[in-house]
């Protein structure tokens, strides 16, 4: 499967849609300041659209080729990047909240063995299909050998957040699993509930996790209440 970039109208609809806004904002105030309030609004509109146009500008020459054993990185004037998936030592997500609840990935970064990385864009044609082979790839088979280790009495790491049957804990905090009266997946972040389940007591963003769908599996696996908010479907 070859994976080209979208057209870039398509991969700028909420970026346009950012600007309609400004614009919307500026006409209804006209009545009450005048065209003065395009000279504020104005450049925040513009530099916004700079900036969220970014990306997809940045993609329009590449391209991902996925075969079964990895990915062939197109870009530009010929530069081909071969990344096999039996390289890839970490997968880390660039995730997003779209319309306030589902999360979405914007790209995935591949850390490979010997050093180095790879962004993998979802600003491409059939991009839902081409990070779910990767992470199919990459991430799954991790899981049964990260239930086992933990079963067996071992802590895994991932970042700066470790995990084993007793619990989870970061550099300043920990708590057992029995100590938690919630565990909530929501807009691409853990949130971790003591005693009242109102405000989180701690929160992990998943994309500041490596391999967050073996990390979310094995919250999921170890949480004694759990409520699962989030709609995205790789994060599985």
């Amino acid at each position: 499967m070859s994976c080209v970039p979208t057209p870039l109208l398509r991969g700028a609809q909420a970026r346009i849609f950012l600007v309609v806004i400004f614009v919307a904002i500026g006409l209804g105030l006209w009545a009450s300041t005048g065209p003065e309030v395009f000279a504020l609004i104005g450049p925040f509109a513009g530099l916004g659209f700079l900036i969220f146009i970014y990306r997809p500008l940045r993609d329009r020459g590449l391209c991902v080729d996925l075969h079964q054993h990895g990915l062939v990185v197109r870009r530009g004037l010929g530069r081909i990047e071969i990344t096999l998936f039996e390289d890839v030592d970490e997968v880390w997500m660039d995730l997003d909240v779209v319309g306030g609840a589902v999360t979405v990935a914007r790209a995935l970064r591949l850390v490979l063995h010997g050093g180095g990385a790879r962004r993998v864009p979802a600003t491409l044609s059939h991009a839902d299909q081409l990070l779910r082979e990767v992470i199919l790839h990459c991430s799954y088979p991790l899981q049964a050998q990260a239930t086992s280790a933990l079963r067996a009495g071992d802590t895994l790491t991932f970042g700066d957040v470790q995990i084993d049957e007793i619990g989870i804990r970061r550099r300043r905090w920990s708590a057992r699993w029995d100590e938690l009266s919630l565990v909530r997946f929501m807009r691409g972040r853990l949130h971790l509930f003591r005693r009242q389940r109102i405000l989180p007591w701690r929160t992990i963003r998943l994309d500041r996790v490596p391999h967050p769908t073996v990390f979310a599996k094995l919250v999921r696996d170890h949480a004694k209440k759990l409520e699962d908010d989030e709609r995205f479907g790789m994060i599985r």
